[in-house]
Order: C-alpha cells, then structure tokens, then sequence
C-alpha cells in the first residue's frame, strides 16, 4: 500500500467493516435495523413495496440488541 491515496483502506479493513455495520446497526436497536432497510431486513418474494413499508413501520417488531448484549457475560460494548 505505498504511495497509497490518503483514503485507501486496508483489506482487512474491508473484509470486517460489514460486520462492523451489522453490529453497529444492531446497537443502534429497532430504529437502526428498520432504517437500513434492505440492507438487514429484506422485502421477502412477492410482498408488495407497501407491505413491506407497513412491516417495517409495525411497533411491534423490536430488536433489544443492546439490552440483551448487556445481560451477557463477556459481551462488551466498547465506548458505550
């Protein structure tokens, strides 16, 4: 990686920063997974663009991530 551009990442970099995304997206609760949208949650065959806006609008699909990750033993979240 010399004479790299200053925003030139490294491979490995690149390899977990999709899991960094997931995890963090995680973190970030319910709001955080619906707005990512199809990025975590996808729009399963044949449902239509409003039923899929409708269940991700639905309060009743939460995600307690980060209570939980809390309550595990060796679970950190470093900086929270």
């Amino acid at each position: 990686m010399a004479n790299a551009p200053v925003d030139t990442t490294h491979p490995a970099y690149d390899q977990m920063l999709p899991a960094w995304e997931l995890v963090d997206d995680l973190m970030g609760g319910t709001q955080a997974m619906k707005a990512a949208g199809t990025k975590w949650l996808p729009q399963e065959d044949g449902e239509s663009s409003d039923a899929y806006e409708s269940r991700l609008a639905d309060p009743s699909s939460t995600m307690d991530t980060p209570r939980r990750s809390r309550n595990c033993p060796g679970v950190r979240s470093p900086g929270r």
